[in-house]
């Protein structure tokens, strides 16, 4: 609600959120698109992409991200401290693997420029602070992808999924920083681990969307790996590999197989 002399005007507040293909495109974009010799002149740089996509992944405000120093971010213990909030708190922040791949990213990309003394994680492109106007690369994105959206609907896409993921309310609430009572330094250290699942969920919807199947592979690995450790286990790997041969042989063309054979008996 804005009041002005005489009259009240209500601003209907912002809904926008990005869906799923919405956010599997853009992440499409980052990792894939933007860096293929043959995609057309865009213009987005490697720290307007990561700034965007760290706001996508871990739910910051727009001027909590600009200010982010690398030694806010400790890598030993997976977290990073967010100082002069909104709430006047210091907000903790649980590394899920998208945010830690886009700040090592970031983190590769200032040593590629020469400004990996900088203690800001984005830096500005001159002098010595940090990027303070991050709007003309949003753009960028915007038209290159076609998503319209703003810094805050990141924020807002971050808490959408993580319900949609099963993240509790409250939950979501302290991952997103809003206003609650003050905590001890004992509690923050708790908070950090009770407020990761969130931001795993978070990670994970976002994976499945870009990649479906990446979770089934995941289990069918870990499975063969586990196989593999065990006798029996290495037994059966080598009789589904013999298997797997003969189905191959079976399958090869006539003239393949005659090839096959040839080279076998000039080896030996």
């Amino acid at each position: 609600m804005i009041k002005q002399k005489g009259y009240k005007r209500t601003v209907k507040p912002r809904s926008r959120f990005l869906s799923d293909e919405e956010i599997a495109k853009l992440i499409h974009f980052d990792l894939t698109v933007k860096d293929w010799p043959e995609t057309p002149e865009h213009g987005v740089t490697d720290q307007g992409m990561n700034f965007v996509m760290l706001l996508l992944y871990s739910g910051l405000r727009r001027a909590e991200g600009l200010r982010l120093r690398w030694d806010h971010i400790d890598w030993t213990r997976e977290h990073l401290v967010v100082h002069d909030t909104k709430n006047k708190t210091d907000h903790y922040i649980p590394l899920s693997r998208l945010i830690t791949g886009t700040l090592k990213r970031q983190k590769d990309y200032l040593e590629r420029i020469g400004k990996e003394d900088s203690p800001w994680v984005f830096p500005a492109a001159r002098g010595e602070g940090h990027m303070t106007e991050p709007k003309s690369q949003l753009k960028k994105i915007t038209e290159f992808t076609g998503i319209q959206f703003g810094f805050h609907d990141l924020r807002r896409t971050f808490a959408t999924h993580a319900e949609a993921n099963g993240v509790a309310f409250d939950l979501i609430r302290r991952a997103l920083n809003h206003k609650s009572r003050s905590v001890t330094e004992g509690y923050i250290i708790t908070q950090i681990d009770t407020l990761r699942p969130v931001f795993d969920a978070v990670a994970d919807g976002y994976h499945r969307y870009y990649d479906p199947d990446w979770e089934h592979q995941e289990l069918v690995d870990q499975a063969e790996a586990e196989e593999v450790k065990t006798a029996s286990g290495r037994k059966r790997v080598k009789k589904r590999a013999k298997k797997m041969k003969k189905k191959l042989d079976k399958a090869l063309p006539v003239k393949d197989q005659e090839t096959d054979c040839e080279s076998r008996q000039k080896s030996s």
